[in-house]
């Protein structure tokens, strides 16, 4: 196994470590009264998303109820680290992720390659 299989590797178990961690605490939204929330500055929580938007999208999504489940998010790269990895992988949402760069197109299309549930398109958004 070369070194940067074991970094792959570390990675993913980390990232697993983590996704339990999250489900704690949105598992603890659901025991609350966590709809009351206003403030999207407390509800910002890290998995996979970069600067806290996986809790904001939880918490908006929690207040607005009942709502359909599929999204579409572009300049997803190549999926490791996007605002509706969550959506797509934990609460199994439906969706569409939208790349244009060829490299991370392909890697995001491997990642999903499986999915029945989420679709990748290499095109760009104007």
């Amino acid at each position: 196994m070369s070194t940067s299989d074991k970094l792959i590797d570390l990675k993913n178990v980390l990232y697993v470590d983590r996704i339990y961690s999250t489900l704690q605490v949105l598992r603890s939204r659901d025991e609350t009264e966590w709809r009351r929330q206003v403030d999207l500055r407390t509800a910002e929580l890290r998995l996979f998303s970069q600067n806290g938007e996986d809790g904001v999208l939880d918490a908006i999504l929690r207040a607005l109820g009942d709502t359909p489940r599929f999204f579409v998010e572009f300049g997803v790269g190549d999926g490791w680290s996007c605002n509706c990895r969550l959506l797509a992988e934990v609460a199994d949402w439906e969706g569409l992720f939208i790349e244009t760069d060829e490299h991370d197109y392909q890697l995001l299309a491997e990642r999903y390659r499986y999915s029945h549930n989420v679709a990748c398109v290499k095109a760009a958004v104007t």
